[in-house]
């Protein structure tokens, strides 16, 4: 199995015309299946942080397709909020919009302790 995830590596990507390899380590890798030894020659892959910046956009206007902006909180306004969402079974609270941060960004109160929520 790890034979085929090396050639995997080593094939190129159509949209990009690099392999994965390439990419990272400017070279292809040895593989077992026969090559020219001018194939493995370093060559740097200069134009992989615009092609990365390029996909970014692109996953970025297939998701603003269906996203929405948000109304803004308003102060004093009751919400929930989960007083750990890093913790996976983390419980939602009762809480109280005291101020504006930034945007999107607030200081709540929750139980008597004021805390800032992105």
């Amino acid at each position: 199995m790890w034979k085929a995830i090396l050639e995997w590596r080593n094939s190129p990507t159509p949209s990009q015309g690099t392999s994965p390899v390439q990419r990272l380590m400017s070279r292809r890798t040895r593989s077992f299946l026969p090559c020219k030894t001018s194939m493995y020659q370093h060559e740097v892959q200069r134009a992989v942080p615009s092609q990365v910046a390029r996909k970014r956009q692109v996953a970025k206007s297939y998701y603003d397709t269906k996203a929405k902006p948000l109304p803004p909180l308003v102060i004093r306004q009751p919400i929930r909020v989960k007083t750990h969402p890093q913790q996976a079974h983390s419980n939602w609270k009762s809480g109280v919009i005291e101020d504006s941060a930034a945007p999107r960004s607030y200081i709540v109160e929750v139980d008597g302790l004021r805390d800032f929520v992105q």
